[in-house]
């Protein structure tokens, strides 16, 4: 009892960090999960409904991938490195916005909705790169008074899109709200005056590129599904996957602290293999976690699914529980393993992805599509092992 009173003292303001971000991420997943999608499902026919699913698929990729990032860039490099990250910040908002225009576009919404839906992703990205500026200064609270404030835009554009039914309303407030606060609060001009370093570049390159085929592979499943599948499949597949998602508020608030919190030592080897030990009865519980919450959550926010639904809650936890395995190990990857192996390691994983689930899904429906995402987050989960692994015995020797 004495060594668990130790032990949680020397901990105190990294389980409070903790607590508090993952704190905050919970307010942005209610914002999005039990709000926003489960209300816009309800009014949207299925065509629409499905195009803005999509939509949501690629915002999340963008602003994961450019603006969340390049925040995380700035905590790991942090004032070690001198640099001008709003440049680059404007430049792959701008690069996000136009990706964005060109999808929604494609996918027939109007050239008014298009610009406007855009913008939303244009402003996402300052939003995040916000967050990793407070995490870097350890201002959590920032984080969750930042979500509070973007659960209050996106409440307040629901009701102006109940009334009007305009279909940006509720992001592009809730983005706008938020960013207010963060400029205030960080008390940050947008100064997009001299010149950014190239170890900067190389390295939110790196990380980006990883992000990218990361999230890619997180949202992909949707895009993929739309045209082997039809609109039907990729409405039941998110209703699913949507809510199973509170898993997140557990995994990417922990990486985020831990990117912060973990720093090369003496202690390398121990802290892996610690993390290793962990990773088995960790998503051993979340997928017993996840197997009644995604039955709940889909018989409430998305009954019109429920039927074709129940036929993939296994399959679709299997793949959620690799999923907290693969978070908490890639926190570890991304500062002891050199960014070109932890970019091939993804490179073959989205690979085998693409082939395996297009194969299993032409085959077997949207069962198949499920049972090919565990088996590709399976071997992602191995290859973090085996190299974390070797370079724990490289360490060794």
């Amino acid at each position: 009892m004495f060594k668990m009173i130790k032990l949680i003292k020397k901990y105190k303001t990294f389980l409070r960090d903790l607590f508090i971000n993952t704190f905050s991420f919970s307010i942005y997943i209610i914002a999005q999960q039990i709000f926003f999608m489960p209300i816009m499902g309800k009014f949207l026919d299925e065509l629409t409904f499905a195009n803005f699913v999509i939509y949501i698929s690629v915002f999340s990729i963008l602003s994961n991938a450019l603006g969340s990032e390049l925040g995380i860039v700035e905590q790991v490099l942090g004032d070690n490195v001198k640099g001008n990250y709003k440049k680059i910040l404007r430049i792959i908002s701008t690069i996000s916005f136009l990706i964005t225009i060109i999808c929604l576009l494609n996918l027939k919404f109007n050239i008014f909705d298009s610009v406007m839906l855009s913008i939303v992703v244009y402003l996402a990205n300052y939003r995040l790169f916000y967050c990793g500026l407070f995490r870097k200064n350890r201002k959590f609270k920032a984080v969750f008074i930042q979500n509070i404030y973007y659960l209050m835009g996106m409440i307040l554009g629901l009701l102006v899109f109940y009334k009007t039914k305009i279909i940006w309303t509720p992001s592009l407030l809730a983005e706008i709200i938020a960013n207010i606060y963060s400029y205030k609060k960080g008390n940050m001009e947008l100064n997009y005056k001299g010149e950014t370093s190239s170890e900067i570049v190389k390295t939110f390159a790196s990380f980006s590129f990883i992000s990218f085929l990361n999230n890619l592979l997180t949202y992909f499943d949707k895009i993929i599904i739309y045209p082997i599948l039809g609109t039907l499949a990729v409405n039941t597949y998110y209703s699913t996957t949507a809510m199973s998602k509170i898993v997140n508020m557990i995994t990417n608030p922990l990486h985020s602290v831990l990117l912060t919190w973990i720093n090369k030592g003496k202690d390398n080897s121990k802290i892996i293999n610690a993390f290793i030990m962990c990773c088995i009865p960790v998503i051993l519980i979340s997928v017993a976690l996840c197997l009644p919450t995604t039955y709940v959550a889909v018989r409430l926010l998305y009954p019109q699914y429920l039927s074709e639904a129940t036929k993939i809650i296994l399959p679709v936890s299997l793949g959620l529980g690799l999923s907290v395995g693969v978070a908490l190990l890639k926190s570890l990857l991304l500062k002891f393993i050199e960014y070109r192996k932890l970019i091939f390691i993804y490179l073959i994983y989205f690979i085998l992805f693409i082939i395996i689930s297009i194969i299993m899904s032409k085959y077997l429906g949207i069962i198949g599509f499920c049972y090919a995402t565990f088996i590709s987050k399976t071997i992602l989960f191995i290859e973090f092992i085996i190299n974390l692994k070797i370079y724990v015995k490289n360490e060794e020797e």
